[in-house]
């Protein structure tokens, strides 16, 4: 194997701008291993090339504070690349009402990402505090990187899409380590193997260490396959039958009153048909699931509709959808009201039998952010309610009739790892309902079902996801696709919901087996190259500062 340390001093003699182009583009590249393309080898080309151009800032960075500023550098540029490729499909959601919100397609396809990215420098620059030669830097950068990627998850609310876990979604079930340390355990995972090659690029390659982490990536894919395998034997259909609607009816028709009549009709004759290449009864399910914000009314206030269920659903059934939800207030100051995001129960007579008000809001859609200071500015919410949605309690676990307890979810709520259920009453399932209509056939909604696998496999509960344009899917406590309709397609699907599977490690300690891993890992990683570096003949000068 030729001396690769030289590629090295290419780098060292790059201009500046050339080398934030450099990093710029390699976090656009690590952006491919993410649901849809799943192009996951990238990982171990773009996390290279940013380790070694800190590593030039490290060499040539005059000052401590010269070298703090440049490896925040280099983690924004990275981070940048990696969010605006990753998160373009957000601005589609300005574009449904381009009159009203084309003037924030800006804000969206640039200015979140460069927020986002600030997460990614803060963690390459803090890592530099304590860069040192040889695995050392790459431990440390790992640790860091996953702990900014935590918090980005959960400061103001949180936004944990794209965290880099989900690159393992293309891995073959590198994924089911999810089920013993969470989404930020995977992370962590993820990094320190996307980490290696760089160990090639040294004088004195250590390549005990090298073989191990290789070989630890293989044996995770290996171990997850055979979890999956096994489970086949584990998991056993219920004797609930699940019927799906997905209407695919385009956001800027959805609450256009010219169409309402319309799109209130497609719910009901989809949810009466037969699917297709199937038998039976066409009303033979147990459990009718409609997306979010389903129909263009408040259903509980609506009479003629909740007849109008009454007539659809089977005696024994019930409907689970998703619907805006009013509640009145009288106030000193006058009558007031509250809209919530929600999911309605309803039973076979029409009427609400339980509900669920959606908790994690998202900001600049459903809610507006320092409105005060904001709104004389120009900027509102995408959701033309008064004030916007308020905020339910949080996650609740629902028993309806004979059903199995269940745990409704609105939209992105799926996201958020270890808040997905009540914890103090754990559910059989999880009901997702959204509606992913506002990016149309983008990578938004490839992504989004990738976290909902994320959560079947964490929890080990099977996951009934409804979306408007889609993808719907039935998904497996392993995370697999039983039933699943296309993105951009109307239709139904019947399934028989399969069976939970014990509680995961990740669903008994949430984030602090995440925690326990990487503490396990670094420990492991640090005595054996303590061990290798004991074993060499001494005397010798190894040079590991790359």
């Amino acid at each position: 194997m030729p001396d690769l340390f030289k590629i090295t001093n290419v780098l060292d003699k790059l201009p500046k701008w050339q080398r934030h182009i450099t990093v710029f583009l390699s976090g656009v590249l690590a952006s491919l291993a993410l649901p849809p393309a799943d192009v996951w080898p990238v990982l171990f080309v773009a996390f290279p090339v940013l380790v070694l151009m800190l590593d030039v800032v490290g060499r040539q960075a005059i000052s401590p504070v010269a070298k703090l500023r440049a490896s925040f550098v280099c983690g924004w540029l990275f981070g940048f690349g990696y969010f605006i490729v990753s998160l373009y499909w957000i601005g589609a959601a300005f574009l449904v009402e381009a009159d009203k919100f084309a003037v924030l397609l800006p804000f969206a396809v640039a200015a979140l990402p460069a927020g986002l990215a600030i997460f990614w420098g803060l963690a390459t620059g803090l890592s530099m505090l304590a860069w040192r030669p040889g695995i050392n830097r790459l431990l440390v950068l790992a640790t860091v990187f996953t702990g900014f990627e935590w918090i980005r998850g959960h400061i103001f609310t949180g936004f944990p899409w794209n965290t880099i876990g989900y690159t393992s979604s293309g891995m073959g079930d590198v994924e089911q380590l999810a089920a013993f340390s969470g989404l930020y355990g995977v992370t962590f995972f993820v990094l320190i193997c996307s980490f290696a090659p760089v160990l090639l690029f040294a004088r004195q390659r250590d390549h005990a260490v090298i073989r191990i982490l290789l070989s630890t990536l293989v044996a995770v894919w290996l171990l997850g396959n055979i979890r999956v395998f096994l489970g086949r034997f584990d998991v056993s259909p219920t004797d609930l039958t699940v019927r799906v609607v997905q209407p695919n009816i385009e956001q800027a028709k959805k609450w256009n009153r010219k169409f309402r009549a319309e799109n209130i009709d497609k719910y009901f004759e989809l949810s009466s048909t037969k699917p297709k290449s199937e038998t039976g009864d066409p009303a033979g399910f147990d459990v009718l699931v409609w997306p979010e914000s389903a129909l263009p009314a408040l259903f509980d206030e609506d009479p003629v509709l909740q007849a109008r269920v009454a007539g659809l659903l089977p005696e024994n059934t019930f409907l689970v959808m998703g619907s805006q939800r009013r509640e009145r207030k009288l106030t000193p100051s006058g009558r007031q009201n509250r809209f919530y995001n929600s999911v309605l129960a309803v039973d076979s007579n029409g009427q609400v039998v339980g509900n669920y008000d959606k908790f994690h809001l998202v900001p600049f859609g459903e809610y507006l952010p320092g409105e005060k200071w904001l709104k004389p500015l120009g900027l509102r919410k995408i959701v033309a309610l008064p004030g916007g949605f308020s905020s339910g309690p949080g996650a609740r676990t629902l028993q309806i009739g004979k059903l199995p307890a269940f745990s409704p979810l609105v939209c992105y709520e799926i996201a958020f790892g270890n808040q997905v259920v009540d914890h103090n009453n754990r559910p059989d399932w999880i009901i997702n309902v959204t509606n992913d209509g506002w990016f149309g056939k983008t990578a938004g909604p490839y992504q989004h079902l990738a976290q909902a696998r994320f959560r079947a496999i964490e929890q080990g509960l099977p996951v009934v996801r409804a979306a408007n344009t889609g993808i719907s899917a039935l998904i497996d406590p392993y995370g697999k696709i039983i039933k699943s309709l296309k993105l951009g397609k109307a239709g139904i699907f019947d399934a028989q919901l399969p069976k939970s599977i014990p509680r995961t490690v990740y669903a008994r300690y949430g984030d602090l087996a995440a925690f326990g891993q990487i503490v396990s890992i670094l420990m492991i990683l640090t005595g054996l190259t303590n061990w290798s570096a004991r074993v060499k003949k001494p005397g010798k000068r190894h040079n590991s500062d790359i």
